[in-house]
């Protein structure tokens, strides 16, 4: 019995996917500071070090914000940043609140912020309420 109930639920798992992808909403924007599309500082890495710009939508927590997402169950989603400042988030969003944390690492994933964590789940003030399929746009100088 508990192989069938297992088999049901991996079956389930392949015709349904695992990721919000056939329901909720498509959210694409510009990421800007100062009007210009955000971008790293000039480094001699090669690009495929990997995206140096972040941007992640979470799911605005009840009450205060706890100081690991991840630690915490809070599951973020990561939309591919472009060079022309533009950005499309491949998930699709459970309607809600988000806190849009942003980060710029020139020397890849785990590399000093130049943002100096501004923008972080910790302390990004860049809140959007999803709620149909949507443009975002922001400025991070609107955030200060």
């Amino acid at each position: 019995m508990v192989r069938i109930t297992f088999l049901i639920a991996v079956l389930s798992l392949a015709f349904t996917g695992c990721g919000s992808k056939g329901s909720g909403y498509k959210v694409h924007g510009t990421l800007t500071r100062g009007g210009q599309p955000l971008r790293p500082q000039a480094t001699d890495l090669p690009p495929a070090v990997g995206n140096r710009v972040q941007l992640t939508f979470y799911p605005l927590p009840a009450g205060p914000r706890p100081a690991d997402p991840f630690q915490a169950g809070v599951v973020g989603f990561h939309a591919m940043v472009h060079a022309d400042g533009t950005f499309d988030v491949p998930d699709r969003l459970p309607p809600g609140k988000y806190l849009i944390a942003v980060h710029v690492r020139p020397y890849g994933p785990l590399g000093a912020d130049e943002l100096e964590d501004r923008f972080s789940f910790q302390s990004s003030k860049i809140i959007e309420e999803i709620n149909a399929d949507r443009a975002v746009a922001i400025e991070l100088g609107n955030y200060r």
